[in-house]
């Protein structure tokens, strides 16, 4: 372990993301390792009453609001979280945009949501794997946040947050540890989650101010919380 430590932000470039959702395939975790990490449903799951119709109305809606290529959908998700990325990271009126696609997303689907946007749903259509369910999940976890509670910190401070992002390696090497011990130790799960969003915290209320620090915790949080309810910021 201390091993792990010490080489992580050497070989963070193995983990490296552009832009501030983290990409969740970009870890290079096993389709092995992913599937048991996150096998398990939460016993309070009901992920039957999504139609298909409604999500990829949804999703068409979402991405054409964007001026998104139609055709990136929870099969191709990290084509999608690129896409959103690439706007966010253009500046607020990119995140504005963003959120304002979600809400539309979110008014099709209204009470189908969570039950849309749910990886064993997603994964019981076929043509899928778990590590673009899971990516899928993520990227409308963390717009959940950015576009709520977390929206004037992040439209205020998003050059901050982009500039560490980009350039800061203790960033990578975050999520590097997490990759290290999933990949490595799959039911370790929420013990990773809970290392890693309280690293996330203090790279950035280091960078960008305590305020910035606890909305990145705590959207990386809800994007594990599903399986981790425990997380905290």
């Amino acid at each position: 372990m201390l091993t792990t430590l010490l080489l992580a932000p050497l070989i963070a470039a193995a983990v490296a993301f552009d832009g501030p959702l983290p990409v969740f395939s970009e870890l290079g975790l096993s389709e092995a390792a992913v599937k048991q990490a996150f096998f398990t449903p939460s016993k309070d799951d009901i992920y039957s009453a999504c139609e298909s119709n409604l999500l990829n109305e949804a999703q068409q809606k979402f991405n054409s609001e964007l001026g998104i290529n139609t055709d990136f959908t929870w099969r191709n998700a990290s084509s999608l979280a690129y896409a959103v990325n690439k706007l966010i990271n253009a500046g607020a009126d990119g995140m504005v945009k963003v959120c304002n696609a979600r809400r539309d997303y979110v008014g099709v689907l209204l009470a189908s949501y969570p039950f849309c946007v749910n990886r064993f749903y997603l994964l019981e259509q076929g043509g899928t794997d778990f590590n673009n369910a899971v990516t899928y999940v993520h990227l409308y976890k963390h717009l959940e946040f950015m576009c709520s509670t977390g929206f004037d910190v992040y439209q205020y401070n998003l050059p901050c947050i982009v500039g560490v992002t980009a350039h800061d390696d203790t960033y990578n090497a975050c999520f590097y540890k997490f990759q290290q011990t999933i990949q490595n130790y799959p039911n370790m799960l929420c013990q990773a989650s809970q290392t890693l969003v309280l690293c996330l915290e203090n790279i950035f209320a280091s960078a960008c101010g305590m305020q910035t620090g606890w909305v990145e915790c705590e959207m990386e949080r809800l994007g594990y919380a599903y399986d981790c309810n425990g997380l905290q910021c």
